[in-house]
């Protein structure tokens, strides 16, 4: 769970395993690098139901304070996306019918008003989201829903 980076690894710095260990918490770059497929989740209710700012801290390793915890443990963009789509749906066992958007999956994904890929990733977390697309039916946020 890369936000237990975000949320702990200062503390843990302070008052806990020192600034090495916390800041190696959530190794996603070493699972990148040796082709572990890994995906991001929130544990919610531990943490946000976010998955663009779980992709913002595995991108960036920023934690709550600022601060950049072992940067190389960073992933690319591409790999965090991935995480919280195709990965997160492989995880499930349900990649065949969600993750991506393919002929005979689930038309059911979330619309952002920014490309990930058009965006700098310090600014990911920040993308607006338009809506949601459910069983093929588009749901703009704030629009009454039935």
């Amino acid at each position: 769970n890369a936000y237990y980076l975000y949320e702990l690894s200062d503390i843990y710095t302070r008052e806990g395993v020192g600034y090495e260990r916390a800041s190696q918490m959530a190794r996603l770059g070493s699972l990148a690098r040796n082709n572990v497929p890994f995906a991001l989740h929130s544990d919610f209710t531990m943490a946000p139901a976010r998955p663009l700012q779980h992709a913002w801290i595995a991108v960036n390793r920023i934690n709550a304070a600022g601060n950049v915890m072992c940067p190389d443990e960073r992933v690319t963009l591409d790999a965090a996306m991935r995480a919280i789509t195709i990965n997160a749906a492989y995880a499930l066992g349900r990649e065949n019918e969600i993750g991506s958007i393919a002929q005979g999956k689930k038309a059911d994904f979330t619309v952002l008003e920014a490309d990930p890929y058009e965006t700098p990733v310090e600014n990911l977390r920040d993308i607006p989201i338009w809506g949601t697309v459910f069983e093929g039916t588009p749901f703009p946020l704030g629009k009454p829903r039935f």
